[in-house]
């Protein structure tokens, strides 16, 4: 299948899916050393995943997130010098 055929009809399925869960991206990319975003706090594969996600998967994937985020600041508390 040709590569413009696949996007347009990406675009039609991301069109007719009903996700309101809008992305959590901060504009602030940086990942690290395992490949999560040091922004948002979500893998790459998170990352490119997202637009084809349904809520369910989002809401996972936001948990996850929170959750790397909360061992990422005990492990590197704002303020300290590394």
């Amino acid at each position: 299948m040709e590569t413009g055929k696949i996007d347009r009809i990406k675009r039609e399925f991301m069109k007719s899916k009903k996700a309101s869960i809008q992305s959590p991206c901060i504009r602030n990319c940086c990942l690290n050393e395992k490949d999560i975003c040091l922004g948002c706090f979500r893998t790459l594969t998170e990352i490119t995943g997202w637009g084809l996600a349904d809520d369910d998967v989002r809401k996972s994937i936001l948990l996850q997130g929170r959750q790397r985020r909360k061992v990422y600041y005990k492990t590197y508390p704002v303020g300290k010098e590394y």
